[in-house]
């Protein structure tokens, strides 16, 4: 997603941003879900080997937006929400950052 867009909805789900483009209007949308694996080499070759992007914090690895699906089964982790009832997630410590890097990219 891009800072251009002049309308958002963030939802728990999923996150839509649209700009008009002409008389219509652009819509990009992301799944609003991550994961958060431990930060192995193993780990690391088979999202690189898949070209999913990651973001390393702390000894662990966050893997944002649908990329998160397919490894969320793998390691047999939950999918984490950025928002919960409507509003920033405040139980979740990443929720602000991985929100940033969704709606940025």
């Amino acid at each position: 997603m891009s800072s251009f867009f002049t309308g958002v909805d963030m939802g728990t789900s999923r996150i839509v941003c649209a700009r008009p483009s002409g008389e219509e209007y652009i819509t990009k949308s992301a799944l609003n879900a991550y994961i958060q694996v431990k930060d192995t080499p193993a780990a690391r070759q088979a999202l690189n080997a898949r070209r999913i992007g990651f973001h390393a914090v702390g000894g662990v690895l966050e893997i944002d937006g649908a990329s998160s699906v397919p490894f969320a089964q793998v390691y047999n982790v939950d999918l984490k929400r950025t928002m919960r009832l409507g509003c920033l997630n405040n139980h979740d410590s990443a929720a602000l950052e991985v929100l940033t890097r969704l709606t940025a990219g």
